[in-house]
C-alpha cells in the first residue's frame, strides 16, 4: 500500500509499505519518501527504505530519483541507491544501483518502459535490461 499526500507543486511527503510472503519466511518493507514535483511528469524523489525479514534479519537503504518529461506524458528517468543487500542477506555486503529508463506512450492507457541497472558490490557488477508494459486507467 502507499500513500502520497500533497496538493499541486511542491513537497510531497508519502510511504509505501508491503508484504512478500515466501514459502519460509516474510520479508517487509517500509518506504517513507519525499517527492518534488516540478511538473505533472518531472519530478524527484528521495526515499529511505527499510526492509525486515520475520526471520530477523533487516538492513536499509537510500535512494535518489529523477523523472524528466521529454515529450508530453514521456519521460527519462535517472536513480541510484546504495544499501545493504535484501536478497544475500549479508550483512557486510552493501549494494550501488545506478538505473535509468524510458518511458512512451503506446495509446492512451498503455506505456512502455526499457530500463537498464548497473549493480555493483563488493562480490562483483551485473547489468540488467528490462522492458514492462504498463496499463493505466
Amino acid at each position: 500500500a502507499s500513500i502520497d499526500y500533497g496538493v499541486g507543486a511542491g513537497f510531497v511527503p508519502g510511504i509505501e509499505v508491503s508484504a512478500d510472503i515466501y514459502s519460509s519466511e516474510t520479508l517487509f518493507t517500509i518506504s517513507p519518501r519525499f517527492t518534488k514535483y516540478f511538473t505533472d511528469y518531472t519530478y524527484a524523489v528521495v526515499g529511505y527504505h527499510q526492509y525486515i525479514y520475520s526471520t530477523g534479519y533487516d538492513t536499509l537503504n537510500i535512494s535518489f530519483n529523477l523523472s524528466m518529461e521529454y515529450l508530453p506524458q514521456n519521460t527519462i528517468s535517472f536513480g541510484v541507491s546504495y544499501g545493504g543487500d535484501v536478497e544475500t542477506k549479508d550483512p557486510e555486503k552493501r549494494v550501488f544501483d545506478f538505473n535509468t529508463g524510458i518511458t512512451f506512450r503506446i495509446t492512451e492507457n498503455l506505456m512502455g518502459i526499457i530500463e537498464y541497472s548497473w549493480v555493483e558490490t563488493k562480490y562483483g557488477r551485473t547489468h540488467r535490461i528490462g522492458y514492462i508494459n504498463r496499463v493505466q486507467w
